[in-house]
């Protein structure tokens, strides 16, 4: 099974900081994270939430998860600079249609061992 959350935040220069915290904090009331998984059939992080029994397997699946890997098998966490330069540059210009599938494969083989061999691991 895989899964994403959502996350919320609010900037420091947001010019409604106040009214965004207070619409936040709205978002994470029980009644509307019942509504969430009722209406929209997701999962919701809130244990006293019970889930649309429509998704009882994912609650299943999450209640019995003893580990997790991170958004794009780990990229995201590990390498940012990598997934935010190279891939999704290339994976967006692949999926907007400015680039062909052939194109996306070569310029990801290039731009990929240039890029590692810039930044070798340890």
């Amino acid at each position: 099974m895989y899964a994403l959350l959502l996350a919320f935040m609010i900037t420091n220069d947001t010019a409604h900081p106040d009214e965004a915290f207070a619409f936040l904090r709205h978002l994470m009331t029980d009644a509307v994270q019942q509504q969430f998984t009722d209406e929209s059939l997701v999962g919701v992080t809130n244990k006293y939430i019970q889930w649309n029994p429509i998704i009882a397997d994912a609650l299943a699946a999450a209640s019995a998860a003893t580990s997790t890997y991170g958004d794009v098998d780990g990229v995201a966490s590990l390498y940012s600079e990598y997934l935010n330069t190279i891939l999704y540059p290339n994976y967006v210009s692949l999926w907007q249609a400015a680039i062909t599938p052939e194109d996306f494969v070569e310029t990801m083989a290039t731009q990929s061992a240039q890029y590692w061999a810039d930044h070798p691991q340890s």
